[in-house]
């Protein structure tokens, strides 16, 4: 993406070692009480979960029509959207028709030729939980439900994908004593894993680099009491576990994340306004190198934010609404020669608007341009006084009358990187190097 300075205006920037992440404006991408998001691996698709809250007038003549009693078990569904980086656009997944679903878990199967996410739901109702497991294919959008447990049963659901293939390890728990194992896919199938004979309990875990599963246990010696931890290799090809050994491996747990040199944090801000202020949340991009540009605000108003795997978006939910803002990388050089451009082009900016201010301010004053300082003369004739801030005035007093060449004539000027927004007499700004 080729950068350009008006893109560099008003927007926030953090740097790394050798590069800076430009911010660029936000673009909305679902909305309707969005809750959360999770990027897939590679960073091309958005999970987002949220409620589908109805209209107030909608709701209020809902709940006339069903009455105090029978409104209380109405849903607010819980649904599952997905957004495309490459389209721009968002799809409804899933839509559960409770007030008491909620999204527990979800975990993208990496390595996987089409982007698959295994999402677990719970649904909370009286005295009985229940979870779903659903696999979801985020090209076609089909939607597969692979196992389910109920708290009548003391049953649990958890996953662990591998770190680097497109398989995860699903474990049921049936009590705290008795567990189930099984192979999950990315196709959706379901293979029940059968655990070594005589093994003692133990758990899965996922080999560091993903590609090798092992069941863990720990033993206590006959000969010395000492307890030690053996590990059965999986072989994918047999479906079995071969025997024990005692060689350390190094495992994973949870599906393994790859370290970012951009990151992002939520915390308290004061909002300040014209007329009063106010603490909000605010979500910040930050920087793992330290340096003045370590952290730059992503939003107001926003306590939940995620960047993109690849680097090239921030996504973060503001009072319901998911947006996610554009990452331009720029080398360190790069951003400093747009920035230059950048101010520069600031400079001239408000010089113009001053020179047009002035103009507009003699033509009511027979000619005669303001003394001493014109902030709050001029201020009236610009829309933003703001740019009189900077602007150095140097014609103080005198009548335009008097000006033989106004396109010669210097009445002001504004600084700017390595040189000076200059304002002339007949209302035409130039800049020159050099000046300070």
């Amino acid at each position: 993406m080729a950068a350009s300075p008006a893109q560099l205006k008003d927007v926030g920037a953090v740097a790394t070692e050798k590069d800076v992440y430009v911010m660029l404006a936000p673009e909305v991408i679902d909305a309707g009480s969005v809750q959360v998001g999770f990027w897939s691996p590679d960073g091309a698709y958005v999970l987002l979960q949220r409620n589908d809250v109805k209209a107030p007038t909608q709701e209020a003549k809902r709940l006339l029509a069903l009455g105090d009693e029978e409104h209380q078990d109405q849903p607010d569904p819980l649904i599952l959207d997905l957004w495309s980086v490459r389209t721009r656009k968002t799809r409804q997944l899933i839509r559960v028709d409770s007030t008491h679903a909620q999204v527990e878990t979800v975990q993208w199967l990496r390595g996987s030729r089409t982007p698959v996410a295994v999402v677990l739901i719970r649904d909370s109702r009286e005295e009985l939980t229940g979870q779903t497991l659903y696999l979801i294919d985020g090209i076609s959008g089909k939607i597969k439900p692979l196992v389910t447990a109920s708290s009548l049963a003391a049953e649990q659901i958890e996953i662990d994908p591998s770190p680097s293939q497109p398989v995860a390890i699903l474990t049921k728990m049936a009590g705290p004593s008795s567990a189930g194992f099984a192979l999950m896919r990315e196709d959706g199938s379901v293979a029940p894993l059968s655990l070594p004979v005589d093994a003692p309990r133990g758990n899965m875990a996922w080999s560091q680099d993903g590609k090798s599963l092992y069941y863990c246990v720990v033993t206590v010696s006959k000969t010395d009491g000492k307890r030690h931890r053996e590990y059965y290799l999986y072989d994918f090809t047999s479906r079995t576990f071969l025997p024990p050994t005692l060689e350390r491996v190094n495992l994973s747990y949870g599906g393994g994340t790859d370290a970012l040199p951009l990151g992002t944090t939520s915390e308290r801000a004061i909002l300040v306004t014209d007329v009063s202020s106010k603490k909000v949340d605010a979500t910040w991009l930050t920087s793992m190198t330290p340096g003045p540009l370590q952290r730059a605000l992503i939003a107001a108003q926003s306590s939940f934010a995620a960047i993109s795997p690849k680097l090239d978006n921030v996504l973060y939910i503001s009072q319901g609404t998911a947006l996610v803002r554009p990452l331009l990388k720029l080398d360190l050089s790069e951003y400093e020669q747009l920035r230059k451009r950048a101010a520069k082009a600031t400079a001239m900016t408000h010089g113009k608007q001053a020179a047009l201010g002035l103009l507009m301010y003699s033509g009511d004053y027979d000619d005669l341009l303001p003394a001493g300082d014109i902030r709050e003369s001029v201020a009236p004739y610009v829309k933003n006084p703001d740019v009189l801030v900077d602007f150095v005035y140097t014609f103080s007093g005198k009548s335009l009358g008097e000006i033989k060449n106004p396109a010669e004539t210097v009445i002001g000027y504004v600084p700017g990187p390595g040189g000076r927004a200059y304002v002339y007499a007949d209302g035409h700004v130039k800049w020159k190097d050099g000046d300070k």
